[in-house]
């Protein structure tokens, strides 16, 4: 069984760069500059068979403690309980992985308060196996996906996700589902944030031709 990352709880995903300024509320993009060790491209992600533990903040903090502005600690708090979690389940069943530890993140932070965040932290699997409370377990379908592998630290990677973002654009993509970061190597295998491996992996589809799209090619 391969060694899972507990570092993933730190801020991650295009959402781990992003905070709210003190002074209004306003959200503000944090700069950051990560190495694209692949640059973005369209792949085909096989199916497979997750476990999986699905994380809301309020999970962690029912009283909503994160306030209107602390991503930070929200993000964090989730990841533990998810980390946990999969971790927990694989070490008592001694289930066999395929694969390192991926998050699937479902809000958008600019839309929704940080005690209002979930997210979903799953493993692939070598066998489909029983589910367990608090574990659901499931088959993930054959999808297409913008894909890109970055190094450094999770809130530099700002842009890797604008390139992610750009390619989809000018591919005449757009997106069926959630955005995902898969943790290659964490701060459990390394020390320094910069050698850090991740990927991002985002669902997606060619756009439908419409009538003025059809106008404006001719």
């Amino acid at each position: 069984m391969k060694t899972l990352s507990f570092a993933i709880v730190t801020l991650s995903l295009l959402f781990g760069t992003l905070s709210f300024a003190e002074d209004n509320g306003n959200m503000d993009m944090m700069t950051g500059s990560v190495k694209i060790t692949k640059a973005p491209a369209i792949e085909t992600e096989p199916a497979q068979i997750v476990a999986a533990a699905y994380v809301e903040a309020a999970d962690v903090a029912p009283e909503g403690g994160f306030g209107d502005k602390d991503y930070s600690k929200a993000f964090q708090a989730m990841g533990m309980e998810g980390g946990h979690r999969i971790s927990d389940f694989l070490k008592e069943y001694n289930v066999e992985t395929t694969g390192p530890m991926f998050a699937v993140w479902y809000d958008d932070p600019s839309e929704t308060k940080p005690q209002d965040m979930t997210s979903k932290w799953c493993v692939p699997l070598k066998a489909e196996t029983d589910p367990v409370p608090g574990i659901a377990i499931e088959n993930m379908p054959e999808t297409m996906a913008v894909t890109c592998t970055y190094m450094g630290a999770y809130d530099a990677s700002m842009n890797a996700w604008q390139a992610v973002m750009k390619y989809a654009e000018d591919n005449n993509l757009e997106w069926t589902s959630s955005p995902m970061e898969v943790y290659h190597k964490s701060m459990m295998e390394v020390e320094n944030p910069d050698d850090l491996i991740t990927e991002i992996v985002w669902p997606c589809k060619k756009k439908e031709m419409t009538d003025d799209s059809e106008e404006k090619g001719e």
